[in-house]
């Protein structure tokens, strides 16, 4: 798939081009920078995607200079050399959605990570109803956070340890969110996991795209991805705490890769011992052979000893799933058939590559 090639040139290295966040300052001006990239996206599809995703520098026509010095004044742009501009962020068009998130060859680890597979899926599977409260960890670039306020929740909260993720989600909810439209702002929390909550603060639903890469122990990798050894210290961080934060009735729901063997996903029995009583719903979206998705590490230090502990604990898969437990319906592990839902984000992705 399309984000396995994307996936393989993510690598944290010396920071070589820091461009700020986008910066927005009130709503006429997130007006302006959506009417901006709207319109180039509407003029002329390809010369957005050389731009924004391809990040190739570009030559504006009469009719494109008043859109790229909107682009400009908020960082989404910046001047180069023989009047062309070149891009400081990319831009995804997911739906009527334009998220930005960084350029590739910001690879410091506080890299905001671009759009994949899992954060369309994601968007276009939440289960989230209008009026309800939602909250979002590891919020990233605010896609998801933003999608739930477009379907109507009364209130969206969404939490990250990275200020450069807190920067850009703030900057594409002002763009995406309107409140003529009845949407509601986003609440952006910077801290681990549930640290930033009230006690008694609850939702009716929990969203999250976990970290979930595996990496071997010492190894600097991307603030986005790193989930430890197998992929899962994160979730095992926030899962158990998952329950007391959903209101009565009140439902998870995560994208993430999971380690596992032909026929499982270690994740899976993580959600069922958290949520016992409940219908945990699980789709797969994606898979690789272990092997295909760590050999990126062979030469770093203690890769055999790695790769020995999971071969031992009978890991040969590594699974992208969907997982939803909520309340409603007979209790108990359900697998459903997902193929519908993912040709339809690969349709989506082959847009972007």
């Amino acid at each position: 798939m399309l984000d396995r090639i994307w996936r393989s040139i993510l690598r944290p290295g010396s920071g070589a081009r820091r461009c700020p966040p986008p910066r927005i300052d009130g709503d006429a001006q997130a007006r302006r920078v959506r009417a901006a990239l709207a319109a180039l996206l509407a003029r002329d599809e390809g010369r957005f995607h050389d731009l924004f995703l391809a990040g190739k520098p570009l030559v504006p026509d009469a009719a494109e200079r008043p859109w790229m010095e909107e682009l400009a004044a908020a960082g989404y742009v910046t001047r180069a050399r023989r009047r062309a501009v070149r891009p400081c962020v990319r831009v995804f068009f997911l739906d009527d959605l334009l998220i930005a998130t960084d350029l590739l060859v910001h690879d410091d680890e506080d890299q905001v990570f671009s759009l994949m597979l899992e954060q369309v899926f994601l968007v276009r599977t939440m289960d989230v109803r209008k009026g309800e409260q939602v909250l979002e960890l590891c919020l990233g670039s605010g896609v998801n956070a933003i999608a739930a306020a477009r379907c109507g929740a009364a209130r969206v909260v969404g939490i990250d340890v990275s200020e450069r993720a807190i920067a850009f989600a703030k900057a594409n909810a002002a763009v995406n969110l309107s409140r003529e439209r009845g949407e509601v702002p986003l609440t952006i929390l910077h801290g681990n996991l549930f640290e930033p909550l009230a006690a008694d603060e609850r939702f009716d639903v929990v969203l999250v795209n976990p970290p979930f890469e595996l990496i071997p122990p010492g190894t600097r990798y991307f603030l986005h991805s790193h989930g430890g050894e197998d992929g899962l210290d994160v979730v095992r961080a926030f899962l158990p705490g998952v329950p007391e934060r959903l209101k009565p009735g009140g439902r998870f729901e995560m994208y993430t890769w999971s380690p596992g063997d032909e026929g499982s996903e270690r994740v899976t029995d993580l959600v069922l011992a958290a949520f016992p009583g409940y219908r945990v719903e699980v789709r797969r979206v994606d898979g690789l052979p272990l092997m295909a998705r760590i050999e990126r590490f062979r030469d770093r230090p203690g890769y055999a000893a790695w790769l020995d502990r999971l071969v031992r604990q009978g890991l040969t898969h590594v699974w992208g799933v969907h997982i939803r437990a909520r309340p409603e319906g007979p209790p108990g592990l359900v697998r459903i058939d997902a193929m519908d839902e993912v040709r339809a984000c690969e349709a989506m992705l082959s847009r972007w590559a």
